[in-house]
């Protein structure tokens, strides 16, 4: 593979491609160093059993490189996606992550899954996030002496957008075009309601009928809008933003 200088970051399985044909990651020099387990995009299933882990990338922002370790784990794409620099991604236990197609996941994002981690199509992660489906020790009840699982499966829906350092636990599952906000703990189901903004330490419901604007062109249009009206406070929406619907 030939070096590239590129201004944007792709990380891309296309389907029926063999992992080690593609380009990860572009940046400068980029290159796959190691690599385990199985990976798949569409029907395609590619398993290299003979290495520990792969890493790609380079960092100058964020510490370190961005980093899969695929340990009896397995990644699914469902199409092209966005990891950027110094993010890590841990599979073990056969956990299996399943990525949806136009996905972004921003640097120096943490998703350790040993069981299964799901993040629907078009979903937008910030920088710094955790997303655990593990508490990766088990603790008990000192005068009943139980001892409850430690890992249960996450589900992020479609259009979903994860505000920076915010925390996804084990067993939350969020309906399509929940907005959580920055720096909140999300640790249980808290609405089936879609377009919603939860958020906080633990997160709750903050607003109802709430949603990002995802349509690149009008976002173009609504900050054209309020540059030459600098003095307005709103924007009246006059068609349909639902650039994915």
């Amino acid at each position: 593979m030939a070096d590239v200088g590129c201004e944007f970051l792709f990380f891309t399985f296309p389907a029926g491609k063999k992992v080690a044909d593609i380009c990860l990651w572009r940046f400068e020099n980029y290159k796959i160093y190691r690599m385990y387990g199985d990976c798949m995009s569409g029907s395609r299933n590619e398993s290299r059993d003979d290495q520990d882990k792969c890493a790609f990338g380079s960092s100058r922002t964020w510490r370190g490189n961005t980093e899969i370790v695929l340990g009896h784990g397995k990644i699914i794409f469902e199409g092209q996606a966005f990891i950027g620099r110094g993010s890590k991604l841990l599979l073990w236990g056969g956990g299996v992550l399943r990525i949806g197609n136009n996905a972004f996941i921003s640097n120096g994002v943490m998703i350790s899954c040993s069981e299964s981690i799901c993040l629907g199509h078009n979903l937008r992660m910030g920088h710094q996030c955790q997303i655990m489906d593990t508490n990766f020790h088990y603790t008990y009840n000192t005068d009943k002496r139980k001892v409850r699982r430690n890992n249960s499966s996450i589900v992020l829906g479609h259009h979903c957008w994860i505000g920076s350092r915010s925390s996804i636990m084990k067993g939350v599952e969020l309906p399509a075009y929940t907005t959580v906000a920055s720096n909140s703990l999300v640790n249980s189901n808290i609405t089936s309601q879609e377009r919603t903004l939860i958020g906080g330490l633990p997160a709750k419901l903050l607003k109802d009928s709430f949603s990002r604007v995802f349509n690149f062109e009008q976002e173009c249009k609504i900050a054209e809008f309020f540059s030459k009206n600098p003095s307005a406070k709103e924007y009246i929406l006059t068609e349909s933003l639902d650039q994915y619907d």
